[in-house]
């Protein structure tokens, strides 16, 4: 928490298999500021990710990496958010009749009713939970997100080793979501729509109605795969096997996809193309011309205030800004 009168400066990493993106910024009245951020490429045989085994091969390399980065910023860095690859946890919605009052009760309700899926022992495993809101039926939805422990401390010990206390641990998926979301809310409150995050290789299905969380689908293939629209084809037919009455009204795609500098010209190109076909496919699954929201409007709302407009690539660094404003609530 800040005191009062004191610089609401937050810090946000992005921490992926191919970099480590960094983002500063300041809690203005009536938006963000985007003070800094930049990116250090992560070289091959430094990260294997995996759910079940400890991440980083070449700690010493990591660590240089880090460091690297917050030489991106100004002055010393010593609470940050922190974003860590989606494909190192598992989430998924699940319902309740009724919550305990603590949240302490809340929490082991949880454990106790994911625990047979658990690979592990519940005392191994990282369980964290949001509540998303009621439906119809008086359910409580909670957005549930397990990890094994072993693999999340690793990066938590890895930064705390330089001295840098990671306050607040999400997957990248849920980061950038928070980004979008306070600008996309209010084109949320009386329709059903649908986020879809692109990652190199990872891609999540979000699904509001009402401004009410209903559906989650996360597929560890992402926008660079072969079959990236059979992907999405077969996560958008689940949808409408599970919701049949839930009609998608908007869309909207938060691409988070990064490119070589060298190929970018080319890699973006490539990219409007496959994003206009992408927006073919959902239009064909639907049978109708549903709106898609244009992100780069909302980025441009988001940090209206950002002294650094002129950067080519900020789509990119959404879930090191929703890490960052992750310290803020």
């Amino acid at each position: 928490m800040f005191k009062l009168g004191s610089p609401k400066i937050l810090t946000g990493l992005d921490i992926t298999k191919t970099s480590v993106k960094v983002a500063q910024i300041e809690k203005l009245k009536n938006g963000w500021k985007l003070l800094r951020c930049g990116s250090i490429p992560i070289p091959e045989n430094t990260i294997k990710l995996s759910y079940k085994s400890k991440n980083i091969i070449n700690i010493e390399l990591f660590h240089q990496i880090i460091r690297e980065s917050m030489g991106l910023l100004a002055g010393g860095v010593s609470i940050a958010g922190l974003s860590i690859p989606n494909e190192i946890v598992k989430s998924s919605i699940h319902k309740y009749g009724e919550l305990p009052k603590s949240k302490e009760k809340t929490k082991k309700m949880v454990e106790w009713s994911v625990e047979k899926w658990l690979p592990f022992p519940v005392e191994n495993m990282k369980i964290s939970y949001h509540i998303v809101g009621k439906n119809p039926a008086g359910e409580s939805a909670l957005f549930v997100t397990i990890g094994i422990q072993d693999v999340i401390n690793e990066y938590e010990l890895s930064l705390k080793e330089l001295k840098i206390d990671a306050k607040i641990i999400r997957p990248s998926c849920v980061n950038q979501l928070n980004f979008y979301i306070n600008n996309i809310n209010k084109l949320a409150q009386t329709a059903c729509v649908a986020y879809i995050g692109l990652f190199d290789n990872f891609f999540t299905l979000f699904v509001f109605e009402d401004a009410q969380l209903i559906y989650y689908y996360g597929v560890k293939k992402g926008f660079s795969d072969i079959h990236f629209y059979q992907n999405i084809d077969m996560a958008m037919l689940h949808y409408l096997d599970k919701n049949p009455d839930k009609q998608i009204e908007k869309v909207f795609i938060g691409n988070q996809v990064e490119y070589h500098q060298k190929l970018e010209g080319k890699l973006r190109e490539l990219e409007e193309e496959k994003l206009g076909k992408l927006e073919d496919v959902l239009k064909s699954i639907f049978k109708k011309d549903i709106h898609i929201i244009d992100e780069k409007q909302i980025i441009e709302k988001a940090i209206s205030h950002s002294e650094i407009k002129g950067l080519k690539n900020l789509l990119s660094y959404t879930s090191a800004i929703g890490a960052a404003q992750s310290l803020a609530v």
